[in-house]
């Protein structure tokens, strides 16, 4: 209870001070030390009576303190602003690539160092797809700029400040022309790892057709730089976005083929491959919110299961929302996708048993857990719901059929498409056969997304322009939930007294 008490206090504070702006580290050390002598003579004092209210004070102070004192220094850090004086200016610029470049919309973006400030790249537009990787030093003319909002297509209006704030960025760079300098300035191990990645998605794209091959290497790998701008849209529309990017059900499917390729082996060696197999997987994909979620609640799961602890769920979710909310604070509140990835994990977990109790299905019709499934699919749909109308103003009337038709084949298709993949490598007359599967797989997909797509009024323009609309509609719709699970204990209960 304290713990949990501490983690929570500390995820308001941080979300609060980092939505009004506070930064007072004074007041932040002030409660840190009153908490931290409260708890000192709570341990010292011997007096039982009110230690444990005392306790979940002091740790509820010691949470807040740190929350305001993380927020505080995130946002000193961001107020210091060496390229201000260069903003709209056209300058040679030079800097260290520290990301896979990707294309978005028409131009390849990245993300790049210059003079200790990582900013995101638009590189020129007669820049082959490919020329730029991790690791190289880029030297070109360039307009430095300063992010502005802006209003989406879909009528959204958008904090692309706040946004590229919440992964330590301050400026666009624009490159009109440029080229590379100089190579292998990053990480060893992260360059090698981004290498693997380009020959998988090279392999892939010579084993498949289009768009086949695209939406295989989002899967996998979750590179939507494959996807055309068509299919990429129709996937919006139809609610499957998901599955072209790394998500927490990849990670899940990753770390179960490990563990069953190492299951002969010693049970703490196992985990030790499968964490770090999957750490560098999370890596090689550029470490995207939702796979680093998954790969945090995994790891540990595994860890747990090493030591022989029963792993509690609901603590568990904390901590990995306050350990990534601890490196960048402003992804509470301005990054989408740490956003829908948590937002989805507690609907699994908390919001399904609600909808699996209105769905009744015939044990004929139930064999391989089609309840559950539909369930899972139901509930985690609608706990994202609203934040998808907050950004995108689009609710798909779709969504919940095309994730039921798709679910049962994501599995399969990364599966065999990894196969595929590794043999093609050797042969690819071998690979043939698990070539073949992949691609019908995959064509499934795709025939699925545009059939539904093609359906009059399978999406319609609703938007939740207040993000106070949005709080509301969370603080209700949680408060449902604390109040159905809180009655289903307390008749579990009673039937066990």
């Amino acid at each position: 209870m304290p713990l949990t008490c501490l983690l929570i206090s500390f995820l308001l504070a941080t979300g609060v001070s980092t939505a009004l702006r506070v930064s007072s580290n004074s007041l932040a050390v002030g409660m840190f030390v009153g908490a931290v002598i409260s708890l000192i003579y709570i341990k010292f004092s011997g007096k039982k009576s009110t230690t444990n209210l005392a306790v979940i004070l002091a740790m509820i102070i010691l949470g807040v303190s740190l929350g305001i004192w993380r927020s505080s220094a995130f946002q000193h850090d961001y107020e210091h602003r060496p390229l201000d004086m260069y903003a709209g200016q056209e300058l040679e610029v030079s800097g260290v690539v520290v990301e896979t470049p990707r294309l978005s919309g028409l131009s390849e973006r990245s993300s790049m160092v210059v003079l200790g400030e990582k900013v995101v790249v638009v590189l020129p537009d007669d820049m082959p797809y490919g020329a730029v990787t991790y690791g190289d030093e880029f030297r070109g003319r360039a307009t430095i700029e300063l992010p502005e909002r802006f209003v989406s297509p879909g009528g959204v209006d958008f904090d692309y400040p706040s946004y590229l704030r919440a992964q330590g960025i301050k400026y666009i760079v624009t490159f009109e022309s440029g080229s590379v300098v100089s190579s292998h300035r990053g990480a060893i191990l992260v360059e090698r790892l981004y290498d693997f990645r380009n020959l998988l998605i090279g392999k892939i794209k010579m084993l498949l057709p289009e768009p086949e091959a695209g939406l295989l290497s989002g899967i996998i790998l979750g590179d939507k730089s494959g996807l055309d701008k068509a299919l990429k849209d129709a996937l919006t529309r139809v609610g499957l976005i998901h599955i072209a990017v790394l998500s927490g059900s990849n990670i899940i499917i990753i770390a179960l083929f490990v563990r069953w390729l190492c299951r002969l082996l010693p049970l703490r060696i196992q985990t030790i491959v499968t964490v770090s197999s999957i750490w560098l997987f999370i890596i090689m994909s550029g470490a995207e919110p939702p796979a680093t979620r998954a790969g945090l609640l995994i790891t540990i799961v595994l860890l747990g299961t090493a030591v022989f602890r029963r792993v509690d769920i609901n603590r568990a979710l904390l901590t990995i929302a306050a350990i990534m909310i601890w490196l960048s604070p402003f992804s509470l509140l301005w990054n989408v996708s740490f956003q829908l990835s948590f937002l989805a994990t507690l609907g699994l977990v908390y919001v399904t048993p609600i909808v699996s109790s209105f769905i009744k299905l015939p044990k004929k019709v139930n064999k391989f857990s089609l309840q559950e499934i539909i369930a899972a699919t139901i509930a985690t749909q609608l706990t994202v719901l609203p934040i998808i109308l907050y950004t995108s103003g689009t609710l798909s009337l779709v969504s919940v059929i095309a994730n039921l038709l798709v679910v049962f084949v994501i599995p399969p298709l990364m599966l065999i498409g990894f196969v595929a993949t590794i043999i093609g490598f050797m042969s690819s007359t071998i690979a043939l056969p698990f070539t073949i599967l992949s691609e019908y797989i995959a064509g499934y997909i795709v025939w699925v997304v545009r059939v539904l797509d093609a359906v009059p009024y399978s999406s319609v323009i609703v938007q939740i322009k207040s993000p106070m609309w949005v709080m509301i509609i969370y603080l209700v719709f949680f408060a449902f939930v604390i109040w159905w699970n809180y009655k289903q204990a307390s008749k579990r209960l009673s039937q066990t007294v």
